[in-house]
């Protein structure tokens, strides 16, 4: 097989991609065609007149995919609060074959130079894409009456967390968005979209389990004895990381900007710090004291 095209995106790490499109509805990004493996003006004829696509894709960034490790046939999924489950019975990037299937919205579609622009995207910059196919809602959702889904996967200790943001990270969004115009997905004047897209991305807590995913506080360890699922028997290693993890900065880079938050001392809440220039995010660590 050979990629039909590569994804350009807003997302240029792993880290702070979402793990679902839908849920980040203002993340863009398109899909460029690789004009030497398809005619592209032929090939995306009336792709327009559908609303959303299906992208057959590889998960190029997996450190398996570069010969480093092995994919575990268990895998720990980012709602199971640890609890480990068959890797053909989640979506882990990590697997036998690091193929991986997402649905975007469709903006448009130059049939000319070969571009498919997307929103609710969450694939990194630089995927490789094998296949576009088009969403048929009367053929691809079984429908409420039909469709099951385990409790795991929708556990209420992961639901989206409320973010806040400080005076002076709205101030430097709003410089470097709006008066510099350091983005390339998003024009001068819309940092209130950007400002979105972030709520979007950090409320659905981008961190794994190793960097405190669930963990907004040095008590709490990410475990609720609440949720209906089996509870995992962290090890005391494990729980020392996730409570040290539940005060730490993170850095989240979006676009060109640098984000830099961290968990607040209220339960399920994120604090937006600082919004730098991705460029300057080694002055932004040298910092880390100073925003504490």
């Amino acid at each position: 097989m050979v990629a039909v095209g590569r994804i350009e995106s807003v997302y240029k790490e792993k880290f702070g991609t979402p793990r679902q499109g839908n849920l980040v509805p203002h993340g863009r990004g398109c899909l460029v065609l690789d004009k030497r493996a398809v005619d592209t003006q032929w090939s995306l004829d009336a792709l327009q007149e559908f609303s959303h696509v299906w992208l057959v894709f590889v998960f190029h960034a997996n450190t398996n995919v570069k010969g480093k490790a092995t994919p575990n046939s268990k895998v720990r999924p980012p709602q199971g609060a640890g609890t480990k489950i068959g890797v053909f019975a989640t979506r882990s990037p990590h697997r036998p074959n690091p193929i991986g299937l997402t649905m975007a919205h469709i903006v448009s579609v130059d049939t000319a130079k070969g571009v498919v622009y997307l929103d609710g995207l969450d694939l990194c910059d630089g995927t490789p894409v094998l296949d576009i196919k088009p969403y048929c809602e009367h053929v691809d959702w079984p429908g409420p009456e039909v469709a099951v889904t385990p409790k795991w996967v929708t556990n209420p200790k992961f639901e989206r967390a409320s973010v806040t943001f400080s005076d002076e990270a709205l101030k430097s969004l709003r410089h470097w968005v709006d008066e510099v115009g350091e983005c390339v997905w998003y024009k001068k004047g819309e940092s209130d979209v950007v400002k979105q897209a972030i709520e979007e991305i950090i409320s659905l807590d981008p961190r794994d389990l190793n960097r405190g995913r669930g963990a907004f506080s040095s008590v709490d360890e990410g475990k609720d004895k609440a949720v209906p699922i089996k509870e995992t028997a962290f090890t005391r290693r494990e729980e020392r990381i996730r409570a040290k993890a539940a005060t730490r900065l993170v850095y989240v880079r979006f676009d060109e900007l640098d984000i830099t938050f961290r968990p607040d001392d209220e339960s399920r809440s994120f604090h937006v710090i600082a919004i730098d220039r991705y460029k300057d995010r080694q002055v932004n660590k040298s910092k880390d004291e100073s925003l504490k």
